[in-house]
C-alpha cells in the first residue's frame, strides 16, 4: 500500500498529537486523586443551598456533578497548577458539547462560585475534546501554557 494513502498508525497519531500539545504549550496535566480544598468548600456550599447533591467523604467532584445530571461534562477529568492554585478540569469530547454543555459550565461556575473557562485548547485529544476549566474566584485567568 503506498504510504500516502495507508492509515496513520497509532505511533504517528501519538506523534501529531504531541505536536499540537507542543505548538500550544500544553504541559501535561496532574490526575484527579483529590479535590482543591477551594472547591470542597464550593461543593458543600452548593449542597448547603440545595444546588447540589450532598458530597460524600469519598466522593470527588466528578461523581458529585453525574448524580447531579451533569454527566456529559464529566470526562478525563485532571488537575493543573496555575497561579499557585490548583484548577479542575474536564475535557469531554466536542460532540457531545454542544451549545447546552458550554451553558452548563457556565452554570455550575456560578453555582461553585469560580470561575469557568472553556477552551478549544485541550491535552486529551486535541481537536476532538474541549477543556473546561474551573478555578477560584480570585484567580482571574488560567495561565496560558496551561490552556
Amino acid at each position: 500500500m503506498n504510504r500516502t494513502t495507508a492509515p496513520p498508525s497509532r505511533i504517528d497519531q501519538d506523534r501529531e498529537i504531541e505536536a499540537v500539545r507542543r505548538a500550544w504549550r500544553l504541559t501535561e496535566p496532574e490526575p484527579t486523586y483529590s479535590d482543591p480544598p477551594w472547591l470542597k468548600t464550593a461543593m458543600r456550599q452548593a449542597a448547603e443551598r440545595g444546588d447540589l447533591p450532598q458530597r460524600r467523604a469519598w466522593e470527588q467532584l466528578t461523581h458529585v456533578l453525574d448524580r447531579a445530571g451533569y454527566s456529559h461534562l464529566v470526562d478525563h477529568p485532571f488537575v493543573i497548577k496555575a497561579d499557585g492554585e490548583r484548577h479542575v478540569c474536564l475535557e469531554p469530547y466536542y460532540s457531545v458539547c454542544t451549545e447546552r454543555a458550554t451553558s452548563d459550565a457556565k452554570r455550575l461556575g456560578e453555582l461553585l462560585l469560580c470561575n469557568v473557562r472553556v477552551s478549544l485548547r485541550s491535552w486529551h485529544y486535541p481537536g476532538f475534546t474541549i477543556r473546561i476549566t474551573f478555578a477560584p474566584k480570585q484567580t482571574t485567568e488560567v495561565n496560558e501554557s496551561n490552556e
